[in-house]
């Protein structure tokens, strides 16, 4: 199912419809997706021409640049119905895209200048120290 970025805006009903259609291929996938410890192919290839993972993606780049909470909250739980680690996948992977909307525009240049389907990765570096309770083990 190729998407197109239509004339009018994309809306929330719009990729929550999307993503019930994908329900029944990705349940089927989800024992798989446990065997293999990584979504299958089929499945992040659906998510992607379903348009799932530029839900937050700004429009100047071609994305829906939906609301945060509420989109990533129930594209979640429709996904959740079939395959909760496939539903994960999709909810951490386009929230990157949201993160990269925050830097300048030349880094979103960088990344969506010559390819605007490109998934960008997020990494977030914790430090912390531990230090021992007094009377711990």
């Amino acid at each position: 199912m190729a998407v197109t970025v239509p004339a009018r805006d994309v809306t929330l009903d719009d990729v929550l419809k999307r993503a019930e259609e994908l329900v029944p291929r990705v349940r089927e996938r989800a024992s798989r997706t446990e065997q293999l410890r990584r979504v299958p192919d089929e499945t992040m290839q659906e998510f992607l021409d379903a348009g799932l993972f530029r839900v937050l993606q700004p429009k100047r780049w071609g994305g829906f640049e939906l609301n945060y909470g509420r989109t990533q909250t129930e594209l979640c739980n429709v996904l959740g119905r079939a395959c909760g680690s496939s539903a994960w996948v999709q909810c951490v992977v386009a929230c990157h895209a949201r993160c990269l909307a925050m830097f300048p525009p030349d880094a979103q240049d960088a990344v969506w200048a010559r390819r605007r389907s490109r998934r960008p990765a997020a990494e977030e570096k914790v430090s912390a120290r531990t230090v021992r309770a007094k009377g711990s083990i």
